[in-house]
């Protein structure tokens, strides 16, 4: 599929969007280098009240780390052979109430960085501690040596939305699952959450498709647009 008519068929998908089938039409957005240049632009920080000063994401600084393929991801009962962790791979659930994200991907450059991605139509996102812990745990399960890899790993959360949906325009929280129960493990999971995740939303808008229509004017799409 042309990256044109991909775009297309998203927008065009509005009253749909909550299906899976549209979901992970959205999700590969971030493999084309030519939507990914025009998608940085447009991407919008969230921020909690008491981080001081912006961060660019991994995806402004490099525009050539985006996934280039796809590997799913089955259900782990009866198990699952861990495999390497791959760069330049988007990683898509093939398993129902997957914790935490829709679609992931890492980036080695410029830092060592998870990045996640979640579909979503409402104008809030939070999440728990348990979803957090649940989603590393399903990674440790996957990848090989994922400990050591998680180490000093930044994380990035890009929230995408459709233009006719209310917006997420504030930092997304990870709450206690029970306030009063807040253990250690469980502060330790808000800490890394406030600390150590960015967070970023990005709209489909027909702007978008019209900046997109005019880069096809001014260069060649490559490869995918020629065959």
């Amino acid at each position: 599929m042309k990256a044109k008519d991909l775009l297309l068929l998203i927008l065009g998908s509005h009253g749909v969007l909550a299906s899976k089938y549209v979901e992970q039409l959205g999700l590969r957005v971030f493999m084309y280098g030519e939507l990914v240049i025009a998608l940085v632009e447009e991407l919008n920080e969230l921020r909690p009240s008491e981080r001081n000063g912006a961060q660019d994401s991994v995806m402004n600084l490099n525009h050539q780390g985006y996934p280039t393929r796809t590997v799913g991801l089955r259900e782990l009962q009866g198990g699952v052979t861990r495999t390497p962790m791959e760069y330049g791979v988007l990683y898509i659930p093939k398993v129902e109430n997957f914790p935490l994200v829709d679609g992931f991907f890492f980036m080695e450059s410029p830092r060592r960085t998870l990045v996640g991605l979640q579909m979503t139509t409402a104008s809030a996102h939070h999440t728990k501690t348990s979803t957090v812990w649940q989603f590393y745990k399903r990674l440790a399960k996957y990848f090989k040596g994922w400990k050591k890899l998680s180490r000093d790993m930044s994380w990035e959360m890009i929230y995408i939305q459709h233009t006719f949906r209310k917006k997420i325009k504030k930092w997304q929280r990870c709450d206690y699952v029970n306030p009063r129960n807040k253990s250690d493990a469980k502060k330790e999971i808000v800490a890394f959450w406030d600390g150590r995740v960015h967070q970023y939303q990005f709209v489909l808008t027909t702007d978008f498709v019209s900046k997109i229509r005019e880069m096809r004017t001014q260069q060649s799409w490559g490869k995918r647009d020629r065959q």
